[in-house]
């Protein structure tokens, strides 16, 4: 498990350069804007409510849409009143470890 604030991440798959991490963030949690330079990631929501922004462009995020995070993409949330949970599907540019801790806060 890895953690980032009050949220957890949870790997279910791992193959070579390819890793799947599910998320689950509490009621009202903050995400402040950050990257993640050795992943491309596609994020789908399962669960909850999230406010995203993503290179500037804002809205909340629609269950079962997958939504594409390149490396170099900066972002943030804002976690709603259930809380949340997604699926991070990931290509890792380097040995996959976390997304947790391939965050790098802008």
């Amino acid at each position: 498990m890895a953690k980032h604030n009050g949220c957890k991440g949870y790997r279910l798959f791992k193959l070579g350069k390819y890793q799947v991490e599910l998320w689950m963030c509490p009621c009202f949690e903050y995400i402040q804007p950050h990257s993640h330079p050795s992943i491309e990631s596609k994020i789908v929501l399962l669960y909850g409510t999230l406010y995203g922004i993503l290179n500037g462009r804002s809205g909340f995020l629609r269950w079962l849409k997958f939504y594409t995070v390149k490396s170099t993409d900066v972002h943030s949330g804002q976690i709603g009143s259930r809380g949340c949970v997604f699926l991070n599907f990931q290509r890792w540019h380097t040995k996959p470890t976390s997304a947790a801790i391939n965050f790098q806060q802008e």
